[in-house]
């Protein structure tokens, strides 16, 4: 049994922490860094996912398997934002086997892993930064419950980034607070 899981209420899709001495894991992540539709994007999350295995990093890293075919099928990674510090980022890729599938794998990556931080971290939102281009990604955002956060576009603009900005505010925000003070 692979040590580190997270599993997902009602789901086939499991989150495995990153194993540098996983043969499979490396040769999924040598296929996934060779797709040329994203190459410059995934190399830099798989680039993050080998350092998450570092303790002295600000995220951690992923490789998703859906168990109802046994296969990889993504890598995911999470880190807090320097710009604010109340919010996590997630940053996200599926292998383009399984890309425009009907398993919809960006869309329940999204959805599974902001429930799972919703429930168990206390941060007030969630941030994807999708570059403009990437249609797929925009509709796996909008389908998980992200939406185009405007403030955070200006931010972005303003830094020089060319990423479309969206959000997902965590829901028991005010009520994860060990102190159960309202924060607005």
């Amino acid at each position: 049994m692979e040590q580190n899981i997270i599993n997902f209420k009602n789901q086939n899709i499991r989150l495995l922490k990153y194993d540098k001495n996983n043969l499979e894991q490396q040769l999924f992540m040598a296929d996934i860094e060779n797709d040329k539709t994203i190459s410059n994007y995934v190399y830099n999350i798989a680039q993050d996912l080998r350092n998450s295995i570092n303790e002295n990093v600000n995220f951690i890293g992923y490789i998703v398997k859906d168990i109802s075919i046994n296969k990889y099928v993504g890598l995911c990674t999470i880190r807090s934002q320097g710009y604010d510090r109340n919010s996590l980022s997630i940053e996200y890729a599926v292998h383009s086997d399984y890309r425009n599938s009907n398993n919809k794998y960006g869309s329940n990556i999204l959805l599974n892993v902001t429930d799972l931080l919703f429930e168990t971290e206390n941060f007030s939102k969630a941030v994807l930064e999708i570059s403009y281009e990437n249609i797929p990604s925009k509709m796996a955002a909008n389908r998980a419950g992200f939406t185009i956060d405007d403030d955070l576009c200006e931010v972005f603009h303003h830094e020089g980034y060319h990423y479309v900005a969206y959000s997902k505010h965590n829901p028991y925000y005010e009520y994860n607070r060990a102190d159960k003070v309202k924060v607005k």
